[in-house]
């Protein structure tokens, strides 16, 4: 008797603290079905590519820890490049002001880039330090990188030029645009994400 109490008790908490994220995800994946068109700008990844198999290093070659992202919603840019050329200081830059626009939410959201080890822009990590303070450089093996962000529904140009992603509070990289991403539709698109669910 006490154990089906207990079963039922923690299945009420992790449905108190998952439900408004399932509810968050139904409510994008179904915007046509309550407001008669999309809303989301981002292209839903589905199924969802699991953050935590993303083994990523830090420039010296040491396991990155990624602990402090968890909880939160990540923005995380994929820079395939050799340089940080003109469209990655752009991307750079939105990821910033559509962070320091979400305001009072600012704090639930975190900014990640992923290079490749073989081809990392030797310039981004000091670049990150001075102008984009708060924004992680994770560092993958090009093939291991190009492998797992290919089963994202973007085209393979955009793994070529760069792309960004939505990761949500439970590590599940669930959302994708294209380099030329408008700040302003990712604006929309976090802020409704977060205004629907608590978590993170």
């Amino acid at each position: 008797m006490k154990s089906g109490k207990v079963i039922l008790n923690l299945s009420l908490l992790l449905l108190f603290f998952v439900g408004p994220l399932i509810a968050a995800w139904w409510l994008f994946a179904n915007t046509k079905v309550w407001t008669g068109s999309t809303v989301n700008t981002g292209q839903l990844i589905q199924p969802t590519l699991n953050f935590a198999q993303l083994k990523l290093n830090n420039t010296n070659g040491t396991l990155l820890d990624v602990k402090p992202m968890r909880g939160h919603w990540v923005m995380l840019y994929l820079l395939p490049k050799a340089n940080c050329d003109k469209e990655c200081l752009d991307n750079l830059y939105k990821m910033r002001q559509v962070r320091t626009a979400l305001g009072k939410n600012r704090e639930r959201v975190q900014r990640l880039v992923v290079t490749f080890a073989e081809q990392s822009p030797p310039q981004l990590a000091s670049l990150l330090s001075k102008e984009y303070v708060g924004t992680v450089q994770g560092v993958i093996a090009k093939n291991a990188g190009l492998q797992f962000f290919a089963h994202t529904p973007l085209p393979p140009i955009a793994l070529q030029q760069g792309s960004l992603y939505l990761v949500d509070p439970l590590g599940n990289i669930m959302m994708a645009y294209q380099a030329d991403f408008a700040p302003k539709n990712l604006l929309k698109d976090l802020g409704r994400l977060l205004s629907t669910s608590q978590i993170g």
